[in-house]
């Protein structure tokens, strides 16, 4: 398990991040992208961080429901936000039953998820969250009360 994954992980967020895109280094990087679509995945990344989300299909729909529910991004914003070309490319390029297998497991932790985004002491900052580069995760998650959950 990648250590940013580990609920008291005490890599800074920045370390994390760059933890995250290492082991991660094939799915988006080195695709071509507008600068916007280039920004909103690296927020989506370091949700992906945060929340200690990896990049299994379950827990890309984890993400999204963090994003939705836990982040200053909100509802609306989180369903704009992923209209977007490239999000389409890679939903489109999966197989149909892998996607209707995956929202099974996905809706079966809204309510879990949704309770833990409940008890944060307020939301993550989807695109003002540079003052948190160089904090540990384990404070970041202490301060917002992000409980993750790790589903493999």
């Amino acid at each position: 398990m990648a250590k940013y994954r580990e609920p008291g992980c005490e890599l800074t967020l920045e370390q994390a991040l760059q933890e995250f895109e290492e082991v991660n280094s094939g799915l988006l990087y080195g695709r071509e992208m507008t600068d916007d679509s280039r920004e909103f995945f690296r927020r989506h990344d370091i949700a992906h961080v945060v929340f200690a989300c990896d990049t299994t299909l379950v827990n890309e729909g984890v993400v999204k429901l963090w994003t939705a529910f836990g982040t200053t991004l909100g509802f609306w914003g989180h369903i704009a936000a992923y209209s977007r070309g490239e999000t389409a490319d890679i939903v489109g390029s999966l197989r149909a039953a892998t996607v209707i297998t995956t929202s099974f497991r996905v809706a079966a932790l809204v309510p879990k998820v949704v309770i833990r985004c409940r008890a944060m002491t307020k939301p993550w900052p989807w695109a003002d969250h540079q003052e948190h580069l160089g904090r540990r995760l384990v404070d970041i998650r202490r301060e917002f009360n992000i409980k993750p959950i790790l589903v493999s």
